[in-house]
């Protein structure tokens, strides 16, 4: 499990790491500063909260849990301009390539756990 863990951080680092430069053409769309600055900073906080340029390379030195490192990005909030709605279009492709990742994730719990717990469902229900 400890492997899949760190193959999972390690994906989740190098995306992380690629966001400034896949999203740095990112601009407003009618060309408003306040906005453009706005969605820079949008994409930039959650990484910076994360500290993922002083994160080793190596995931096993990670000790958080995975929970924590993904979820900022899940929940991102891309700011714009009053009523520049359409600025923040790419918001939803964040999130879409975090959960690609995550969802590879294994159930932590043995078919053993599973069936435990459904006999223990049956014997309670009925």
């Amino acid at each position: 499990m400890l492997k899949i863990r760190a193959e999972i951080i390690i994906k989740l680092l190098d995306m992380y790491l690629e966001i400034p430069v896949k999203y740095r053409n990112r601009t407003c769309k009618v060309k408003c500063l306040e906005c453009s600055t706005l969605l820079c900073g949008s994409i930039m906080r959650p990484l910076v909260e994360l500290g993922i340029w002083s994160i080793d390379r190596e995931a096993y030195n990670y000790f958080g849990s995975i929970n924590d490192f993904y979820w900022p990005l899940v929940d991102i909030q891309i700011s714009t301009s009053q009523g520049h709605f359409e600025c923040k279009d790419f918001e939803n492709e964040i999130r879409s390539d975090v959960w690609a990742i995550v969802n590879k994730l294994p159930d932590a719990l043995l078919p053993s756990h599973h069936n435990h717990f459904t006999k223990e469902l049956l014997e309670l229900c009925g």
